[in-house]
């Protein structure tokens, strides 16, 4: 405690020294600090802002960059002037030469950012083109890097900053991803090399596998559509035979409804008998291997019984024979 009001002490002894009298010094939260007073900017110290701001613009004209947001600026700041000048005059209150300042600090902040954006998209240009000899993607950083050149070269400098930014980040994910495809594909190959008559295997087996399951899935697929046609077809029948009887037996539509929904149903059909040949003949084609085999065992089915029946007609018929014969000599005798 002894030391803290020590060292207030001496404090205000400095700042009596150096001429800062000790009633300028306000309590906050039981410390002493120094109660600092704002002034406000003169008119000379306006026009010395004014005249730097075009100072700073005539560079930024020089650098080959446009100019006509900061002129913009510039053109504000002269007409604040004015402003707080005939306020001034007629002694209105809440009127200030800081007002200046503001669109003069906005011209440096854009001088600033000029330089700083036009040296990042220069390095970026160059990391485009060692990232591309590199062959990662840039397809997306590209769009952006020219999306950031636009915004810069119509002086909208933070969206241009944030756009840089973005490109920068899709440059780095890029080349992460590309990095991890190596170390993937490194690793692939050196298993490829070790399994690679169990990969040729499994890969014979898969494709016939595949292809087998393909068929039976087209002709499925096939029979459906055709099913469907046929019901299809079965219901604008139904359709038009109740579109008949409404008109002549029942008399509750009139003859124009009843030509319009003829008329529609005929050219659903017209489309149903072109479209289900060609399903009919995709089916036939799929499944025409089947067809021969079953004929095939059916002939062979007939030419067997066909022989069983002509040996055991002459076996039987000569047997018969033989007992008459016996017979015939025993009556004989």
């Amino acid at each position: 405690m002894n030391k803290m009001i020590m060292f207030v002490l001496i404090l205000i002894l400095v700042l009596n020294i150096s001429g800062v009298e000790a009633a300028d010094l306000v309590q906050i939260g039981g410390e002493q600090i120094e109660q600092q007073e704002v002034t406000e900017l003169t008119r000379e110290e306006a026009v010395e802002a004014i005249a730097l701001a075009e100072k700073y613009i005539q560079e930024i004209k020089y650098a080959s960059f446009n100019t006509k947001y900061v002129e913009d600026l510039l053109i504000e700041a002269e007409q604040s002037l004015v402003r707080v000048d005939h306020a001034k005059e007629q002694e209105w209150e809440g009127f200030s030469y800081d007002e200046v300042l503001i669109s003069t600090q906005k011209i440096a902040d854009a001088k600033d950012q000029v330089y700083i954006l036009s040296d990042e998209l220069v390095v970026l240009d160059i990391k485009l083109s060692e990232y591309a000899d590199q062959s990662i993607e840039t397809l997306e950083a590209e769009t952006l890097f020219e999306s950031a050149k636009t915004a810069f070269d119509e002086e909208r400098y933070t969206e241009a900053a944030e756009l840089i930014e973005k490109t920068n980040s899709e440059l780095d994910d890029k080349k992460a991803e590309r990095t991890s495809v190596k170390a993937l594909t490194a690793s692939g190959k050196s298993f490829v090399e070790r399994n690679w008559w169990q990969l040729i295997i499994a890969i014979v087996v898969l494709s016939v596998a595949g292809m087998l399951g393909y068929k039976k899935w087209f002709v499925w697929r096939i029979k459906k559509k055709i099913k469907h046609l046929n019901t299809k077809h079965t219901t604008l029948l139904g359709l038009m035979i109740k579109a008949q009887r409404e008109r002549f037996e029942k008399g509750t539509i009139p003859n124009s409804t009843y030509k319009i929904r003829m008329e529609k149903y005929q050219d659903k059909l017209i489309e149903i008998k072109r479209t289900l040949p060609v399903f009919k003949a995709q089916l036939k084609k799929k499944v025409k291997h089947i067809k021969p085999q079953a004929k095939k065992v059916k002939h062979k089915l007939k030419i067997v019984k066909h022989r069983i029946k002509w040996r055991h007609k002459p076996i039987g018929h000569a047997k018969t024979k033989k007992v008459r014969n016996k017979i015939k000599r025993k009556s004989r005798k």
